[in-house]
C-alpha cells in the first residue's frame, strides 16, 4: 500500500491513538508472532513484528499491559495496512469485559498523554 493510501486510511479513524509500548501477540492466518503495540485507541492499534503480517489478514490479538493481571484479548482484528515490520489493526471483535479493559486503559492513557496526530 503506497504512503499516501495509507495516510487516507489514518485520517478516517473515529477514535484517537494514544502512543504505547506493550507486548503483543499476533495469532491467526498461519501467524504467530510476538511483537509490540505501538499505538492503541479503542477501535485499532498500530503494531510491530518481526513476523510477516499482510494487509486483509483476521488475526487475534493478545495485549500484555504491564499493570493488568491478565492480558487483553481481542478476539478479531482486520490488517488495514502493512509496510516493513509494521502495520495497523482493526478491533472488529472483542468481549465485552476486554473492551470494558480497553476503554478504562484509553481513558487512563488520554490523561497522561495527547492523542496523536492521525497523520503519524
Amino acid at each position: 500500500m503506497a504512503l499516501n493510501e495509507t495516510r487516507g486510511l489514518m485520517d478516517k479513524r473515529r477514535h484517537p491513538r494514544y502512543a504505547v509500548e506493550y507486548a503483543g501477540s499476533f495469532l491467526g492466518n498461519g501467524i504467530n508472532s510476538q511483537g509490540m503495540i505501538l499505538n492503541l485507541s479503542t477501535s485499532g492499534c498500530r503494531g510491530s513484528s518481526e513476523g510477516v503480517i499482510r494487509r486483509d489478514a483476521l488475526l487475534q490479538v493478545v495485549i500484555d499491559v504491564p499493570r493488568f493481571l491478565a492480558p487483553i484479548q481481542v478476539d478479531r482484528a482486520i490488517v488495514r495496512w502493512s509496510g516493513g515490520n509494521e502495520f495497523g489493526l482493526e478491533f472488529v471483535g472483542i468481549s465485552y469485559d476486554d473492551q470494558q479493559r480497553l476503554q478504562g486503559l484509553i481513558l487512563t492513557i488520554k490523561t497522561a498523554q495527547p492523542a496523536r496526530n492521525p497523520s503519524h
